[in-house]
């Protein structure tokens, strides 16, 4: 019969274990550990239903992705990722949730009443750190990241205008980032 229970628990523990890695699995991006795609979608939806006082929503690209996959092969590319979502999880993560939605792309949400003042201290400060990292000769290339926000606090854009504006004002600056050199 302890034979029994014994089995019977050890039964449930491992159903347990893997609900919880299928969980983790559905929610978060295996390479970076952040929120993924699935976690992002969800959350806007929730967002347009319970419509909260105030959203900062902003996107990140990292620049030059392909070529640096291309010349120092894709595990650069994954440390580089992996990199920029650290970054973003020590900048910004104290006021808003981090995802990773797609290969090379990243985006915060936070739903405080002072987001835009705390992002761009946040992103100021990102700004520096990536400054210092370049100084280092850690990576053979430069980290390079473009960024875009937009808030929606007046209800008179719908959230996804307000998405698509964070993310024209992320392809803006990563064009003014091309321009500069």
């Amino acid at each position: 019969e302890a034979i029994q229970l014994i089995d019977n628990f050890l039964i449930e523990y491992r159903k347990n274990i893997r609900s919880e890695l299928l969980r983790k699995l559905a929610y978060q991006d295996g390479l970076t550990e952040l929120l993924n795609r699935t976690s992002y979608t969800e959350a806007l939806n929730e967002y347009k239903k319970t419509e909260p006082e105030s959203v900062l929503i902003a996107f990140f690209d990292v620049n030059n992705l392909k070529p640096i996959n291309d010349k120092y092969g894709h595990s650069s590319g994954d440390n580089l990722l992996i990199l920029v979502a650290r970054l973003l999880e020590k900048h910004f993560s104290a006021f808003s949730k981090c995802y990773r939605i797609g290969g090379d792309e990243f985006v915060i949400i936070s739903l405080e009443k002072d987001a835009e003042q705390r992002f761009l201290a946040a992103e100021s400060a990102l700004t520096t750190n990536i400054a210092e990292i370049n100084k280092e000769p850690a990576y053979p290339y430069d980290v390079s990241v473009a960024s875009g926000y937009a808030v929606w606090n007046d209800k008179q854009k719908s959230l996804s205008d307000i998405v698509n504006e964070a993310d024209e004002n992320m392809y803006q600056h990563k064009k003014e980032m091309k321009e500069r050199g």
